[in-house]
């Protein structure tokens, strides 16, 4: 959801207290779900700022400090996503998740039904380079169909353009999802006794390949 959407909801809830979110997803057209979401979005931004967080108490929004909230959004530059980052961050969430829902994408990225669609048609011509296939599920979205090893050998390789690249947005992605869940020490100390044990000297960046597909075989 754009600033400027959320600046329009958090103003009206302001000047209508007691205005639950049932209201408020009529008066906006906009889902109960959708606006939650936004909501927690929101909280993660305010408590690392040192603010107190909006508050959802019997379906009412409930906040102190509704005016700097309003201005933290007003001050803030959105930051719109390029084509190639969406495609790439579809093809992530799609080896990561393995079952995708366009609606929910539409939502998450704040983008068209009809954009998703023309990018989900270069996420399907990137996935068949590795022999994976995504297939309609019905009532639920699409789903990834391949061998495990195709799986992870399609997310290396997108986790190396994206290092290789210069988005902080999509780098950020991949730290959260899956570099930081698994520690580097050990995975430093089993590549060294290999690199010992085999009497070679791997370069940097054919260490930094081996130790990404240690993650992804770690996490999976």
């Amino acid at each position: 959801m754009k600033s400027y959407k959320l600046i329009e909801i958090f103003n009206y809830v302001k000047n209508n207290e007691k205005i639950t979110l049932k209201e408020i997803s009529e008066k906006f057209n906009i889902s109960q779900r959708n606006i939650r979401y936004e909501i927690e979005k929101m909280n993660e931004y305010l408590l690392q700022n040192n603010y107190e967080k909006i508050e959802i108490e019997k379906g009412i929004l409930k906040s102190n400090i509704w005016n700097e909230v309003i201005k933290l959004l007003e001050e803030e530059e959105t930051y719109a996503l390029s084509s190639e980052e969406r495609k790439y961050s579809l093809i992530l969430k799609t080896l990561l998740e393995r079952e995708i829902n366009q609606k929910k994408l539409s939502e998450e990225l704040d983008v068209s039904l009809t954009t998703i669609k023309s990018h989900l048609k270069e996420v399907k011509t990137f996935l068949e380079s590795y022999n994976i296939q995504l297939i309609i599920k019905p009532k639920k979205g699409l789903e990834l169909i391949g061998e495990e090893e195709s799986i992870r050998g399609a997310l290396l390789k997108v986790i190396n353009i994206i290092i290789r690249g210069n988005s902080k947005y999509l780098k950020e992605k991949i730290r959260e999802n899956i570099l930081e869940k698994i520690s580097d020490n050990g995975i430093k100390r089993f590549i060294n006794y290999c690199q010992k044990l085999m009497g070679i000297i791997v370069s940097d960046e054919a260490y930094h390949i081996i130790s990404n597909y240690i993650k992804i075989s770690l996490y999976m």
